[in-house]
């Protein structure tokens, strides 16, 4: 397993470009970076019907997708277990077997 992660962010203008807002870092780090960037008041604004933030993926090392969140729609990788609403090791999602972390639904 590699436990060094990427985290990749889309922005305004252009949602088909991407800038690497860190790399190879832990996956504590990666998932702070990773939700700080979906809480910013900028993933909620939208200009011109065009959100600012569009979109922030963690990597692992092997350039796999272990979370992604999507501008009005959350988190959409890896999906929170239907019962608890929680991101578990059971859950299957790369995120959190990767990064070793549990976040809750309401952590979104």
């Amino acid at each position: 397993m590699d436990d060094q992660f990427n985290v990749v962010v889309w922005c305004f203008p252009d949602p088909e470009e991407h800038t690497y807002v860190c790399r190879n870092v832990d996956g504590k780090t990666a998932v702070e970076t990773a939700f700080a960037w979906t809480e910013k008041p900028a993933a909620k604004v939208v200009i011109n019907g065009r959100p600012v933030i569009h979109k922030v993926m963690i990597t692992d090392g092997g350039d796999e997708i272990c979370f992604l969140w999507i501008w009005n729609h959350g988190v959409v990788f890896p999906a929170p277990d239907p019962v608890t609403g929680k991101y578990t090791v059971d859950d299957g999602g790369a995120y959190a077997r990767k990064c070793g972390h549990q976040i809750h639904a309401d952590d979104r």
